[in-house]
């Protein structure tokens, strides 16, 4: 259950939270938790300062999502029901089907940056790599919760890397 950001993002209003203030916040709302549990509508309406929305389907699910701008609607949500235990899904999207747009705008808050703070609250990295060795992702552990975090790379206007890496997902378990 994501909130639908309106079909034309580009005539949406400012978004209620940028990238960089949206990602500070969950990072305190990680460090003030000792369980994904503890995420209710409630607590993540304080604590992200949005208006946190059931399912309508189910109310065991809940979350906020919106439009960043005319390229990138940000999201997250609970879900309870999980038969293998909760989950917090956090995530930037393209605001269309199959774009890949510059995800620099977002990178405030940078990938190094956003882990070096959970590595601060105690927590335990551990680096998640594919096939051929190819890196997926960084989780973090800590007792009561693990954290993932997904990376985008930055690329340049001609689609040449910049090095520089984003967050892209995080989820809470």
């Amino acid at each position: 259950m994501t909130t639908t950001p309106p079909a034309d993002a580009s005539s949406a209003a400012a978004p209620q939270l940028s990238a960089q203030p949206m990602l500070a916040r969950l990072l305190e709302l990680i460090r003030t938790t000792t369980r994904v549990e503890e995420f209710t509508p409630e607590r993540l309406t304080q604590a992200m300062g949005v208006e946190v929305r059931r399912a309508r389907d189910q109310s065991q699910r809940y979350g906020y999502g919106e439009a960043l701008n005319a390229h990138w609607n940000q999201n997250f949500e609970v879900d309870l029901q999980r038969t293998i235990g909760a989950r917090f899904n956090f995530s930037f999207d393209p605001a269309a089907p199959d774009a890949d747009p510059p995800i620099a705008e977002l990178c405030e808050l940078d990938y190094p940056a956003f882990t070096a703070r959970l590595e601060a609250m105690g927590f335990k990295r551990t680096p998640y790599h594919g096939e051929h060795g190819r890196f997926i992702s960084d989780g973090f552990d800590r007792p009561g919760m693990r954290v993932a975090v997904y990376p985008q790379g930055d690329a340049s206007a001609s689609g040449q890397s910049t090095g520089r890496r984003c967050v892209k997902r995080v989820q809470v378990l």
